[in-house]
């Protein structure tokens, strides 16, 4: 079983007053794809360019006082760069993209 958030939750108090052992994944955590772990080196990159996007979009937002979808940004930035993106790369940007609104700020 796997246990969102360690602090202050109550399973996680209970699971040691039973001495029961609670392995701690820690803030690096691979990526898998139908069981098989994703090479950190193309998770790292799609990562850079998913923040770099928001670095974009934060400078234009300061002209265009308009928000535009990731996606749209991706592809526009795609267009004006000569960088291409495999599939499985791709599929790594739509969880970055699909996991943002679960990003605890």
């Amino acid at each position: 079983m796997v246990i969102n958030g360690r602090q202050n939750n109550p399973i996680i108090t209970m699971s040691r007053q039973i001495y029961h052992d609670v392995h701690i994944l820690g803030s690096e955590c691979d990526l898998f794809v139908k069981s098989e772990s994703i090479a950190r080196g193309p998770d790292l990159r799609m990562e850079h360019h998913f923040n770099t996007i928001f670095d974009i979009l934060s400078d234009w937002r300061l002209d265009k006082k308009k928000d535009i979808p990731l996606i749209d940004a991706h592809k526009e930035y795609v267009s004006q760069s000569a960088e291409r993106f495999s599939k499985t790369e791709m599929k790594q940007l739509d969880f970055h993209i699909n996991n943002l609104e679960y990003e605890p700020f």
